[in-house]
């Protein structure tokens, strides 16, 4: 793991994206497309967990690390976090610390996406402040009932 910067200080040359332009796909019909941040650094999965939340009627923010996502949350407030545990720059649960220590995001689902499957790296996650758990990798049906349940909306189109 790389050294790590205070979130709270400005980062030159820092890299997000913005939520997702994409109009909801047809059989989406969310009349308020609920925001998911989903902290990822490995590109191909943040990239086939946007695709799969943007088929089914969300709206997705990225971000690539743990300052990233402090920074995001904090200036979009998403509806629910996706954060994997395992990150370039720190742990996914110094992230969601960080966010848990702000009032207007303390009560934001975060749901850890991780490959740590075994019972203690499970205890410990949710001991940390995570709301929910999915293992990667994960299945969709899971994936997408566990986000519904916690954000409050049905998801759109087929799994």
């Amino acid at each position: 793991m790389g050294t790590l910067t205070d979130p709270r200080e400005p980062l030159a040359g820092s890299s997000y994206s913005t939520p997702s332009t994409a109009p909801p796909k047809e059989n989406s019909v969310t009349a308020e497309r609920k925001r998911i941040l989903v902290v990822e650094d490995d590109d191909f999965t943040s990239l086939l967990i946007q695709e799969l939340l943007d088929f089914h009627g969300y709206s997705v923010l990225r971000a690539a690390d743990a300052v990233d996502a402090y920074r995001l949350a904090n200036e979009l407030r998403p509806d629910l976090i996706l954060m994997d545990i395992q990150l370039s720059d720190s742990s996914g649960l110094e992230a969601t610390k960080w966010i848990r220590e702000v009032d207007a995001l303390r009560d934001t689902p975060i749901v850890a996406v991780t490959a740590f499957a075994m019972r203690e790296d499970q205890r410990r996650i949710m001991e940390s402040g995570c709301d929910a758990y999915i293992a990667k990798p994960f299945h969709t049906d899971y994936f997408l009932e566990t986000i519904s349940q916690l954000v409050g909306a049905e998801p759109q189109g087929e799994a």
